[in-house]
């Protein structure tokens, strides 16, 4: 019986195609749901979700083949954590 199972696994087709996604971003008002399609990849959202959203998601959704580390990701969208903001706004005082 072993051998049968492992023939039939080995001979097994297991590869699949997903042919799109739904992803909700944001929360309250700025809630919205992102669709992304492979076979043509593009994102489209509703309601309308800001560039920055739709950004991210091309690249964590359409560009899952291709991890990019987030912190990356964030500087390219220009995104700070509050301590850089506090820095950034004291660098703009000190002037």
């Amino acid at each position: 019986m072993k051998s049968r199972v492992d023939t039939f696994i080995e001979g097994a087709d297991d590869s699949f195609h997903v042919p799109g996604v739904t992803v909700t971003t944001g929360t309250g008002d700025s809630l919205a749901t992102v669709k992304a399609d492979f076979r043509e990849m593009l994102l489209s959202a509703t309601p309308k979700a800001s560039l920055g959203v739709l950004a991210r998601a091309a690249v964590d959704v359409l560009g899952y083949r291709y991890p990019t580390d987030a912190n990356d990701v964030d500087r390219l969208l220009g995104v700070t954590t509050d301590g850089e903001a506090a820095e950034a706004e004291q660098a703009e005082t000190d002037e």
